[in-house]
């Protein structure tokens, strides 16, 4: 497997990041298990001190949307702020609000729990572009560095069903994708309706031929679609499902 091959090359180190114990171990197992370097912390706060104290360079940090004190957002942003990192979130809570906030926040990626495999190769596809790019410097030291260079990792997301959830999908998720209109102009209840036709798939399939894989962003594969009655989060849900 190429995959594989790249683990044998690639050191990927990640921070995760959840207050249920539990979730931490089995996390951390399935990530050690691909051959990713983990450390684990118990709070936001410890996540930061972390990173700023270690004197380790992190890759990821995967962590825990709701926590006490500071939250999985709160985190995010402050991850933002001083590193060039690429955060995605990990929760049992996969309401449509949460998931938005999440996209509009900068994440990569939303996974239910508990992380699939294909969680877990999407990550490891993405922390090694992004290792290449960076070359592992990840600290912001100066305070009046460019803006843009904050940016470097492209902030697209993906959220990626929870496996036992997964198990029930088939292939008629792809002849009709629900989700709330990103236009303000509609009602909150109002749903927008995308009929994925095989000739919208087919044209999906060779946007992200294209593109290749590690590429293939929401945002960039809408853009070369350019189809008006699609949406970012109408592309990024047919993408999860195109990969799984």
């Amino acid at each position: 497997m190429e995959e594989q091959n790249n683990q044998l090359f690639e050191i990927i180190r990640c921070l995760v990041v959840d207050v249920d114990v539990t979730c931490l171990l089995i996390t951390a197992t399935f990530l050690k298990k691909s051959k990713f370097e983990v450390l684990t912390v118990k709070s936001a706060k410890d996540a930061l001190g972390v990173l700023r104290g270690s004197g380790l360079s992190f890759d990821l940090v995967v962590t825990e949307v709701h926590m006490p004190e500071m939250n999985g957002f709160q985190l995010q942003q402050e991850i933002a702020k001083e590193f060039i990192i690429p955060v995605a979130f990990l929760s049992a809570d996969e309401k449509e609000s949460t998931i938005m906030k999440g996209l509009e926040s900068g994440v990569i990626l939303f996974m239910g729990k508990p992380i699939s495999q294909n969680n877990i190769n999407y990550l490891w596809n993405y922390a090694t572009v992004g290792k290449k790019n960076h070359k592992g410097k990840h600290v912001i030291n100066q305070q009046n560095q460019d803006k843009t260079n904050e940016r470097l990792i492209p902030h697209e997301v993906i959220h990626i069903e929870s496996s036992s959830s997964n198990s029930e999908r088939d292939k008629s998720v792809r002849k009709c994708e629900e989700t709330e209109s990103e236009q303000s102009s509609s009602p909150p209840s109002k749903k927008s309706r995308v009929v994925w036709t095989d000739p919208l798939h087919d044209k999906f399939v060779e946007v992200v031929s294209k593109l290749g894989m590690k590429k293939a962003h929401p945002r960039k594969i809408l853009d070369l679609m350019d189809t008006p009655e699609l949406t970012r989060i109408h592309v990024a849900s047919h993408l999860q499902v195109y990969y799984s």
